[in-house]
């Protein structure tokens, strides 16, 4: 008996002594205290991903592209796949990997049927394998945020804009302090882990809608395989219904759901598809007029009811003028009333004539149309422009343009003999 009980130790012994080279290979010796380390460490233990020959995870070293392609594949423990179009991978170790994502739609390469492998795997086209791993590159799984969540984010419809607004939704990947994505930047292998291990740990549950308890913030679902399971929605999931964000009460019973489950089994996105209603319609036409007239008034637009139109048609003039011209001001045009805008039109047009140089007599004269006060006013203004030019008094100036010889003797007159007293007054200051 004791034999027998040497012989079950050491046997243990052996096996041990045989899986330690093979569970050091997996372990990385560079990253305790790291920021990722749970992260890095249970991929690893799931060999999702892998040290480098010396042992090394190289957390801050930048991930590529086939690198990161074989710890998704595996991550979804998808099959081996052994063909591909993919020109550059027909002999390269990932090719199995590589074509399984291909196959999934996961990937699509680029256009000239290139993977690159060995380049660096940028922020955007990482984001883009997740959120395509969580299927949510289909119309009937997809929910199309609009606007623009980082301020470097070129333009709203940027190839990768959506994925990157959903996967920050899910709190998957998040931007910079100052407000920035770096779309085009590398991510390191600390960085993808954390990404992929936070994937990863989400799931996917396809079905229908049973009910919904709106209340309760519940649904019930039939799963494809014909089981029902109550679920539990997270505060501030995201809930869309054919092409618009709603409410859990909107939700129509038999819709079609793709649903991404926390590790809590609380939904954090549900997309639901179904019958088309008015709200589709409305929305989608509201869309098409990139959000001139909003759902609500397409729908009255729908039943006939012109106000709509004419209410934005008087908003866009007021924003036009500035607000000079109100919609009121507009709705006493329609009526005729135009006596009782004259006021108010008469002292914009004014305020706008002085805006442009002219004085309040000048303008008053223009509006009263007294074209000979507004031929001595323009008079004026030339004798002090040539006087302003010449280094000549204005009264002199004036004589001179009228060929007023007279005037323009007596003020000589005077000019001399202010000179004198002036002369006088200093050589006696002076003695």
């Amino acid at each position: 008996m004791q034999k027998k009980i040497i012989s079950i130790i050491l046997s243990v012994i052996l096996i041990i002594a045989i899986c330690l080279p093979v569970m050091a290979n997996n372990h990385a010796v560079d990253i305790n205290g790291h920021w990722a380390e749970t992260h890095i460490n249970e991929l690893l233990t799931k060999d999702i991903l892998s040290t480098y020959d010396d042992g090394l995870f190289k957390p801050q070293q930048p991930i590529t592209r086939e690198e990161f392609a074989v710890g998704l594949a595996k991550g979804l423990d998808l099959d081996i796949v052994s063909v591909t179009n993919l020109t550059d991978i027909q002999n390269h170790p990932a090719k199995g990997y590589i074509a399984a994502l291909v196959h999934k739609e996961i990937i699509t390469g680029y256009p000239d049927n290139t993977f690159r492998p060995e380049r660096q795997i940028s922020r955007a086209e990482l984001v883009t394998m997740l959120m395509r791993a969580l299927e949510l590159n289909k119309t009937e799984t997809e929910i199309n945020l609009d606007g623009i969540k980082y301020n470097d984010i070129p333009k709203e419809d940027y190839w990768a804009n959506n994925f990157i607004n959903l996967a920050s939704k899910l709190k998957i990947i998040n931007g910079y302090p100052d407000g920035s994505f770096k779309p085009n930047d590398p991510v390191t292998r600390a960085e993808a882990a954390k990404m992929l291990n936070q994937t990863l740990k989400l799931r996917i549950i396809d079905g229908s809608l049973k009910a919904a308890y709106p209340i309760s913030n519940k649904i019930r679902v039939q799963k494809l395989d014909g089981s029902e399971m109550i679920l539990e929605i997270a505060n501030n999931a995201l809930i869309g219904r054919n092409n618009r964000l709603v409410d859990l009460d909107t939700l129509m019973t038999d819709d079609s759901l793709h649903l991404i489950v926390n590790k809590f089994n609380k939904v954090e996105y549900l997309k639901a598809y179904g019958m088309v209603t008015t709200d589709d319609i409305a929305t989608e036409v509201s869309d098409l007029t990139d959000g001139v007239f909003n759902p609500e008034e397409v729908k009255k637009l729908s039943k006939g009811d012109l106000k709509v139109i004419e209410s934005k048609a008087k908003k866009q003039v007021s924003e036009i003028t500035n607000g000079f011209v109100t919609p009121n001001d507009l709705d006493l045009i329609a009526d005729g009333k135009y006596e009782r805008l004259e006021p108010k039109m008469r002292l914009g047009i004014q305020m706008e004539l002085i805006n442009q140089g002219l004085t309040y007599e000048e303008a008053k004269a223009i509006l009263d149309t007294d074209w000979d006060a507004l031929e001595d006013f323009g008079k004026t203004r030339l004798v002090e422009a040539v006087a302003i030019q010449a280094g000549l008094p204005v009264d002199v100036t004036d004589a001179l343009l009228n060929q007023n010889w007279t005037r323009l003797r007596r003020l000589a007159e005077i000019e001399l003999i202010q000179r004198a007293t002036a002369e006088v007054l200093t050589s006696e200051l002076m003695s």
